[in-house]
């Protein structure tokens, strides 16, 4: 994608992630509702805890569309640094514990060793790792014993960054199809949850501004969504 002022098709964009983004809202603030509904009724005190946590992933969304528009109504260059990826999964994973222990995920981090920075930039990278992480949390939540993880490997096309889910099945065709339709129908994860596509819709137009491609990914017997980022050559011996 060009990092210039939002032309016609980057307007349809924003139109088709607004439109996700809206529509994965609905759920927690139905959830808010009948919980208030049902305390009324019921002469109950409404859970602090249920409310914080729907608010706080909904809330985390919104923001992670506004960084989106912002880098991508911008014509200057990105500004780029050296970044650690285990430090940045460790970073949002932290970021995301309470909403995983609220909807009962266990959430952890796998890094396969110790690797060289890469240049990128970071607000890029954090805001769509945790898009990402929010939707699977958001899936896997669904099941009973359900775990989430954040993990970096190498491969032998740079290195791996990515989330991924014991509980979860992504097919690259099924991914691919429906990507091609957020914005235009409500569309869920493809896997075998009812979470919408909006988290990593957010997440794919997020990492397409840094020029890398989500794409499904296996990580120890897991399946995840992933990008493949290249270490910094005058930092490979660190």
């Amino acid at each position: 994608m060009s990092h210039g002022f939002i032309d016609e098709t980057s307007s349809v964009e924003s139109e088709q992630l607004l439109s996700a983004v809206a529509e994965h809202l609905r759920r927690p603030l139905l959830y808010i509702r009948q919980e208030a509904e049902l305390a009324q009724n019921l002469d109950k005190k409404l859970s602090a805890e249920s409310i914080h946590i729907s608010a706080d992933s909904g809330l985390k969304l919104i923001e992670h569309y506004l960084t989106w528009q912002r880098f991508a109504s911008s014509a200057q260059n990105h500004q780029t640094a050296q970044v650690g990826l285990t430090a940045v999964m460790q970073n949002v994973s932290n970021e995301l514990r309470s909403i995983a222990k609220g909807s009962q995920t266990e959430l952890t981090l796998r890094s396969s060793g110790k690797y060289a920075p890469v240049i990128v930039n970071s607000e890029l990278l954090k805001s769509g790792m945790s898009a990402l992480g929010l939707a699977f949390i958001e899936a896997a939540g669904e099941k009973q014993y359900s775990k989430v993880v954040f993990g970096v490997h190498r491969s032998r096309w740079g290195l791996v960054a990515g989330v991924y889910s014991p509980q979860l099945s992504i097919r690259a065709d099924s991914f691919l199809r429906h990507k091609n339709l957020v914005g235009s129908a409500r569309q869920l994860l493809p896997t075998s949850s009812h979470t919408t596509m909006s988290g990593v819709a957010l997440a794919d137009a997020l990492f397409d501004q840094l020029s890398v491609k989500l794409r499904p990914s296996k990580h120890k017997g897991m399946d995840g969504l992933a990008i493949t980022l290249t270490p910094s050559p005058q930092l490979s011996l660190l």
